[in-house]
């Protein structure tokens, strides 16, 4: 279905508030966007990850999402956050071996964000796992 479908209430031409392509990139860039991937064959501790969650998470955050790995889980975790909501589902499709995260922010340190979700990582490889 098309976006007009769903926002359109006929009061204004969808057109007059589209945005280029190169107008949008520039609008990402001057406002700081940053998407931030983070990857790590290591598991991630629940309590530390609940900690970064609660405590460190920066405000400047509005979107996250990923598969989660966590220490003593046979399974993999779908992760999403959208503003101060949050929410981790099971999904047993496949064995954990990984965790898979992307972040959305504005004005963020992406130095910063890798080392703490780095120090919610546990020691354990993900060749130690499958042992």
């Amino acid at each position: 279905m098309p976006l007009s479908a769903i926002l359109d209430v006929g009061l204004a031409d969808i057109e007059t508030y589209s945005l280029s392509e190169r107008e949008l990139s520039n609008h990402l860039v001057s406002d700081r966007f940053v998407s931030l991937p983070f990857r790590s064959d290591r598991p991630f501790d629940f309590i530390k990850f609940e900690h970064f969650l609660r405590h460190q998470l920066s405000e400047n955050i509005f979107r996250a999402k990923g598969i989660l790995w966590f220490q003593g889980q046979d399974q993999r975790y779908i992760f999403q956050l959208a503003g101060k909501r949050l929410s981790l589902s099971p999904d047993a499709q496949t064995r954990p071996t990984q965790n898979q995260l992307v972040i959305i922010g504005h004005q963020l340190n992406p130095l910063q964000l890798h080392q703490q979700l780095s120090n919610c990582l546990t020691n354990q490889t993900a060749a130690l796992a499958l042992l």
